[in-house]
């Protein structure tokens, strides 16, 4: 499975249950942002997803350790499972 499917696929069932989610582009997004914004009322997470042994670029990972300077959650995933997991269990929404 590749990384556009997982997504596209991830974003249409988050958006089905009620998520507002925003694909980062880069560009214009700077080099390392997370995949995926996902919103539910006040509350947001990023999203980074990997498929197979695909690993955080050096670039991602600092990144997402700046943007955790400033108490953005940010969490990677390799599956739907994953992100249902996240959702479930970080705290900032209720669940999928």
């Amino acid at each position: 499975m590749s990384e556009a499917y997982l997504q596209a696929q991830i974003i249409q069932r988050l958006r089905n249950s009620g998520y507002f989610v925003i694909k980062q582009e880069s560009p214009p997004a700077p080099k390392g942002v997370p995949d995926l914004l996902v919103c539910k009322g006040d509350n947001h997470i990023w999203i980074e997803l990997k498929v197979g042994k695909n690993k955080l670029s050096n670039s991602q990972k600092s990144c997402h350790v700046y943007m955790s300077s400033f108490d953005q959650k940010i969490y990677v995933c390799y599956s739907w499972e994953e992100v249902c997991f996240v959702l479930r269990t970080c705290q900032v929404f209720n669940k999928v």
